[in-house]
């Protein structure tokens, strides 16, 4: 398949999300996947949690993140389900700024306080999952790398050492495609943390937001604010060394870059020295014959290629 043709393609394969948010309007879609994996739940934004996703996320370079979070609405205070989608999203700035373009992070101490702070208000909130972007077309989640490396890796650590209150965990990933901002919306499933599946988009009040069973780590939610700093400590610690590799690699790189151009300036000098070196050999030589016997010698050159013309003219008429 050509690359005009995978491009066409996708662009059959996006759907624009209905929302009344002028500033953004016909330049949001959702990326189908028609072969993925459904959820059976419904990935749900309240208006301002949207307009605040695509005016940072949505707006600024790849690999830059922020956090999602629910107001706990329950039905029914005697069962143990609530309502959960994005009723507020807040920017990572920190994490953000510090993302080297390959590869986000959130930020430690920020991503602590803010989750700490939204457990702990007075209408609690839960931490429902995070958004973060991926350059070009690139809208898959990466891969479980172990210990916590890579989106799923990041999302199965969650499930393992954090008392996440959920059963799934929402990571959509925001793409910037020929001036569209597209949302690719994937659910993690805490019983196969290892295939994403993907859900329907939809904008509406958090009182319209699906309904779940709370999971049974919720009970174990007021010790959970050390692990998770200990999750966003150990994760950070990875993007570290990562960078440090990369560095690494970039040095290897510009060295032989810089050896092969000191190289080929060498060979170039060199050329230089010789086709000089010649041209003021010629010089010497033509300035050390006479005037009078380099006038012989051209003439005598001269009348040898009219004789040479004249042989090959007699040779043609026979």
């Amino acid at each position: 398949m050509s690359k005009n043709s995978e491009k066409n393609n996708k662009r059959r394969d996006i759907i624009k999300i209905d929302h009344n948010l002028s500033k953004f309007k016909n330049r949001v879609f959702v990326r189908r996947y028609p072969a993925g994996d459904r959820s059976d739940l419904e990935m749900c934004f309240s208006p301002k949690a949207l307009k605040r996703c695509l005016e940072t996320v949505g707006s600024k370079r790849p690999e830059t993140g922020a956090k999602g979070f629910s107001a706990v609405i329950s039905d029914n205070p005697d069962e143990n389900t609530v309502r959960i989608g994005f009723d507020i999203i807040e920017y990572d700035k920190i994490g953000s700024q510090n993302a080297s373009g390959v590869m986000y992070s959130p930020n430690l101490e920020w991503s602590t306080q803010r989750v700490n702070y939204h457990m702990g208000a007075k209408d609690g909130r839960f931490w429902v999952g995070d958004i973060h972007s991926h350059p070009g077309y690139s809208g898959k989640p990466s891969g479980d790398y172990g210990d916590g490396r890579g989106d799923l890796g990041y999302v199965r650590k969650i499930f393992e050492t954090y008392p996440f209150p959920l059963d799934f965990f929402l990571l959509p990933i925001i793409t910037l495609e020929d001036g569209k901002i597209i949302i690719h919306p994937w659910i993690i499933d805490r019983k196969n943390p290892t295939k994403p599946l993907l859900a329907k988009v939809r904008v509406c009040d958090p009182s319209n937001f699906p309904v779940v069973e709370l999971s049974d780590t919720v009970a174990n939610l007021a010790p959970t604010i050390d692990g998770m700093y200990d999750l966003f400590n150990d994760q950070s610690d990875r993007i570290d060394e990562l960078e440090k590799m990369i560095e690494e690699l970039q040095k290897l790189v510009n060295d032989k870059l810089s050896k092969q151009l000191e190289s080929r300036l060498a060979e170039e000098r060199d050329m230089k020295k010789d086709l000089a070196e010649k041209a003021e050999y010629d010089t010497r030589t033509e300035a050390s014959v006479p005037k009078e016997e380099f006038a012989e010698r051209e003439e005598k050159e001269s009348s040898d290629s009219r004789s040479d013309y004249q042989w090959a003219f007699a040779a043609l008429e026979v």
